[in-house]
């Protein structure tokens, strides 16, 4: 009576094509001999089209005329399954059910029936045999459907019997397999954002990236017309060269991840303020080692209105 998930059906189709785990809800002879696998997603397919429970001509124009979703990950594109996988089942969206399961018929997958269809869906008992409801991938807790072509499309690589062997047999901790992995510091000047970055992002571009006069005058034009100006309210920090954050590898290497530079986290606190704009209201300074540098309030010059507590 319940739904597969999308992973199953993804590990069905591994099973037959790439050696993976032997599905456990269904049973499959011979899965040595399948050469393809074909997955077709169509948006729409719902339970309560194929039992009759709803119209297609009234499917999505209103809540009273569609039966309840069971969860919010169940309103899933629907999907269908080659032949040359399994027999043929077609996989659509899981809705439940109000009736009460009392024959055969009522547990899945049920046999799809050409006389028993609507006209548009006549089609699909031709080629699929019988009806299985897929659950989507999703979160309950926060109402969110991901996308179940990506899901169906990202695997890991199965391990092989060799490789399990040699992991059980590994205590403690595992050593770095990786080869391009090399026992070296990383400094913190490697986590700043470069200037491309910077730009992509739609930051505040320091003068000191620029190295010629007319870079420096084209941001200068670009701040103005944004409104990023020291008039209205924007201010730079005095730095002339961007070399002065350069590391030097021999201090990183004797243990110095900071390379003699004073590290610090910024966090800024937002109101709104009267007209609807944003205004700072506190601002936060932590330094490596976790000691609170600054921690002040910021009065605003107009009036607040929200102070974007909820």
């Amino acid at each position: 009576q319940s739904s597969i998930k999308l992973a199953d059906l993804q590990n069905l189709v591994l099973y037959c094509l790439a050696q993976g785990t032997s599905p456990q809800w269904v049973a499959v002879r011979h899965h040595g001999q399948v050469n393809k696998a074909v997955v077709l997603f169509v948006p729409g397919l719902e339970r309560c089209m194929f039992d009759g429970s709803a119209a297609l001509d009234t499917i999505g124009k209103g809540p009273e005329q569609v039966p309840p979703v069971g969860n919010g990950t169940d309103q899933s594109h629907g999907s269908q399954i080659s032949p040359s996988v399994s027999s043929n089942i077609a996989m659509i969206s899981n809705h439940a059910s109000s009736h009460t399961h009392a024959s055969p018929d009522d547990y899945l997958p049920v046999r799809l029936a050409a006389e028993n269809l609507p006209e548009p869906l006549k089609p699909l008992a031709e080629c699929f045999e019988y009806l299985w409801p897929v659950k989507a991938p999703g979160d309950d807790k926060f109402a969110k459907l991901y996308s179940p072509l990506h899901h169906m499309l990202n695997s890991q690589l199965p391990k092989s019997q060799e490789q399990k062997a040699a992991e059980k047999a590994i205590k403690g901790a595992k050593p770095m397999n990786d080869q391009r992995w090399e026992s070296k510091r990383t400094p913190i000047t490697t986590f700043i954002s470069s200037k491309d970055e910077l730009r992509e992002n739609d930051y505040v571009m320091h003068p000191a990236w620029f190295g010629t006069e007319p870079e420096k005058e084209a941001e200068r034009r670009r701040r103005l017309d944004a409104g990023q100006t020291a008039d209205s309210g924007w201010v730079d920090s005095r730095i002339t060269d961007l070399g002065a954050g350069d590391h030097l590898d021999i201090s990183c290497e004797k243990g110095s991840l900071t390379a003699g530079r004073t590290v610090l986290a910024m966090d800024c606190e937002m109101c709104t303020v009267e007209g609807g704009d944003a205004a700072l209201t506190r601002i936060s300074l932590v330094g490596w080692d976790g000691e609170v540098v600054m921690d002040g309030l910021v009065k605003p010059d107009k009036a607040i209105i929200d102070y974007l507590t909820r």
